[in-house]
């Protein structure tokens, strides 16, 4: 495996992006990133068709940035409110007399940086974005390359020889080998775990998308894009 750590510092000084001094401290935050294919057309190619019929809907909003990365644009999906589905068997549990309604939003930010187009997901935004669009493996490389082998939490693989998937996890940090993976007949699918300590962020998951977890502000969301593509394009 290939790592590209020293070389081009993936999550790594993230931190200094805005000018941050060392020593200040940042609410830890996850962030959630897709890698769109490179013939996708414009942000609206990344769209399910759920989402492209909600665009005209009054509780949609859609905000254009060009100061984000090289242009993005914000989708923020607002439902309209209902009573929660588990809310019946605590009226009739409890007794709950008084209305309670609530409603579901979600937002998608879908920008360019590095000559490529990404979306970060809030919420259940991933369900309006256009699976086919996304590259496949963009999350897993990108993780594969960061990851310390020796802090696996978690990773899930399919068994080509007999088409069963399965999931390895661990209440602990693990290494590789105590997957008991076999590089001839498993193909990894999802994998995470914590990165190594010259890493900013503290964890990663990956698998179709990135996740990862760590000291960062939304405004760092395309700089870090590019870094993990830049990672992804070396290989594993």
């Amino acid at each position: 495996m290939r790592h590209f750590v020293a070389e081009y510092g993936i999550l790594t000084g993230i931190a200094a992006l805005e000018g941050r001094k060392k020593g200040d401290r940042v609410r830890k935050k996850t962030f959630t990133l897709y890698l769109a294919k490179e013939d996708t057309g414009d942000f609206n190619a990344l769209l399910s068709e759920g989402a492209l019929e909600r665009l005209n809907e009054p509780s949609t909003r859609v905000v254009e940035v060009d100061e984000f990365g090289d242009g993005a644009k914000v989708f923020v999906f607002t439902g309209s409110e209902h009573e929660p589905r588990w809310l019946t068997e605590l009226r009739n549990e409890f007794g709950i007399a008084q209305p309670i309604q609530t409603k579901s939003t979600c937002a998608l930010v879908i920008f360019r940086t590095a000559e490529r187009t990404f979306a970060a997901t809030f919420g259940h935004g991933w369900m309006y974005l256009k699976e086919e669009n996304l590259e496949g493996d963009f999350g897993l490389r990108v993780a594969l390359n960061a990851l310390d082998e020796s802090k696996l939490k978690r990773l899930e693989r399919a068994n080509l020889g007999d088409a069963l998937r399965g999931v390895a996890l661990s209440p602990f940090q693990r290494n590789f080998s105590s997957f008991g993976l076999d590089d001839a007949l498993d193909l990894v699918r999802k994998v995470s775990g914590n990165t190594r300590d010259e890493a900013s962020a503290e964890a990663v998951t990956g698998s179709r998308s990135l996740k990862v977890s760590g000291e960062f502000e939304i405004s760092n969301l395309p700089e870090l894009a590019r870094i993990s593509h830049e990672g992804r394009c070396i290989g594993v």
